[in-house]
């Protein structure tokens, strides 16, 4: 991935930080079971992106889910391809905004 803007990349076998969790519970996430993907997930200080498997439990058909917070403004995002995956992902580090999967199925 291009610059990631002073996000570190949430490496395999750590966990999630505690306040993470909290704040996307707060917001109705991990409301169904998923699991996390390490290649898709940062944080950088109080700010973080994570991506969940769980997308269609929110969206129909949608594979992915991204949850982020960026200079205090926490968002989620329904993504339904991998390309946008990684676009959408990229976009998040580099303006704090993502964009829509042109993929959307419903």
């Amino acid at each position: 991935m291009l610059g990631t803007n002073g996000f570190k990349k949430i490496k395999k076998g750590e966990c999630l930080p505690e306040q993470v969790v909290k704040t996307i519970e707060e917001n109705n996430g991990f409301k169904y079971p998923c699991d996390w993907f390490t290649d898709h997930s940062f944080i950088r200080g109080d700010d973080f992106i994570v991506t969940t498997d769980d997308g269609g439990f929110y969206k129909v058909g949608a594979s992915w889910m991204v949850w982020s917070r960026i200079n205090g403004r926490f968002s989620s995002h329904a993504i339904w391809t991998g390309v946008n995956l990684k676009t959408a992902v990229k976009a998040l580090m580099e303006s704090g905004k993502t964009v829509r999967d042109p993929n959307y199925q419903t």
